[in-house]
């Protein structure tokens, strides 16, 4: 359905607008308003398409795919009315108020909420064709495990974060790498050359370039420098746009290279591997304010997803997405981390941007 898919993306794109800034610590909050509407809205486009859209499937499924706010909601309501109090009466009964209240942190509490909920949409997505008694035990199954796994770490004090830490040897080694620095200084040295090596040598290897990517790429470069000399215009975010887009460029030409692709796809996802355990272990140890939040999170799940994105045979843009991305984030990483007027990335950045000016325009 047509309609659906376009709602439900016009919806996503502004909640996520406006999650940008409901992120912990957060700017904007959400009122009753939003979050009825939101709720509705899910609510009533889950219906549409269980019940209307594709009648083959069953009708219960909305259960799964809005599992964990309906479960919340129930639970809450049952126990105020239980306790003689009105159903709709503000209190710490929701479920991440119980979460926080054993313990963990408020990223902590919306990863696991974000994880549970993208758990049930996998199932509801393996169980779409089923019987519908199947799918609503199921539901019931989850509903109470949550409820007395909860419970039940209440009502023993259960703390997340008053488990003492066990001194092994590999903890101890990891202290010591943290200690010493070598945990931020080696994933950061590796990826100061890895990625602009990339970038060069990825320009230099890959198939065909258009003669409208060496163009664009050429009036990068000639603004850039422009921008340089002048010191007047914000070089920052422009030098961010000419990289991130200039990393863009390089995925998109290594994957449209099918010669490339078949020999070398296997060392391609391994390189990017490495990337994102040296981001991963440079985030976790460094000392800097680059801070990943529930928002990534998101971003992860949507690159989980992105490889079954298929356009055509020749170019699989979900994986140019998902290496873009990655890119992205070690460029934001580098750029500010970076100290020098003439780094290796900036260094990088421009004979990339030459190369693929000159492949463009001359070949």
């Amino acid at each position: 359905d047509e309609v659906v898919v376009q709602i439900s993306l016009a919806i996503v794109g502004a909640t996520l607008g406006f999650l940008r800034f409901n992120t912990h610590p957060a700017r904007v909050f959400m009122g009753d308003t939003g979050s009825q509407f939101l709720g509705f809205s899910a609510g009533t486009l889950a219906i549409i398409v269980t019940q209307k859209s594709n009648t083959a499937l069953s009708p219960i499924l909305p259960l799964l795919v809005l599992g964990l706010p309906i479960l919340d909601t129930l639970w809450v309501m049952i126990t105020r009315i239980r306790d003689g109090y009105s159903p709709f009466a503000p209190d710490r009964r929701h479920i991440h108020h119980r979460l926080l209240d054993l313990g963990l942190s408020q990223y902590e509490v919306v990863t696991i909420v974000y994880a549970v909920q993208l758990g049930l949409i996998l199932i509801a997505y393996q169980v779409r064709y089923a019987m519908d008694g199947g799918i609503a035990l199921l539901y019931i199954l989850f509903s109470i495990s949550v409820v007395v796994l909860m419970n039940g770490m209440k009502k023993y004090q259960y703390h997340f974060h008053r488990i003492p830490q066990m001194e092994r040897p590999l903890i101890k080694f990891i202290e010591y790498l943290r200690h010493t620095g070598l945990m931020v200084r080696v994933p950061m040295n590796i990826l100061k050359v890895l990625i602009p090596l990339f970038l060069v040598v990825g320009s230099l290897v890959s198939g065909r370039v258009d003669r409208d990517v060496g163009m664009l790429a050429l009036l990068m470069s000639i603004t850039l420098l422009v921008a340089l000399k002048l010191k007047r215009i914000p070089f920052y975010i422009l030098e961010k746009v000419t990289l991130f887009t200039s990393a863009a460029s390089v995925a998109y030409l290594l994957e449209s290279s099918p010669g490339l692709v078949s020999c070398c796809e296997r060392y391609l996802y391994l390189l990017f591997g490495v990337i994102v355990i040296l981001l991963a272990v440079w985030v976790r140890f460094s000392g800097s304010h680059f801070r990943l939040n529930t928002m990534d999170f998101l971003v992860v799940i949507i690159m989980v997803f992105l490889p079954r994105i298929t356009v055509n045979d020749d170019v699989s843009w979900g994986t140019i997405a998902i290496e873009s991305v990655i890119l992205f984030y070690a460029i934001e990483m580098l750029m500010l981390e970076g100290k020098r007027r003439w780094d290796l990335l900036r260094i990088g950045m421009f004979m990339t941007l030459s190369i693929i000016s000159i492949r463009g325009l001359l070949f």
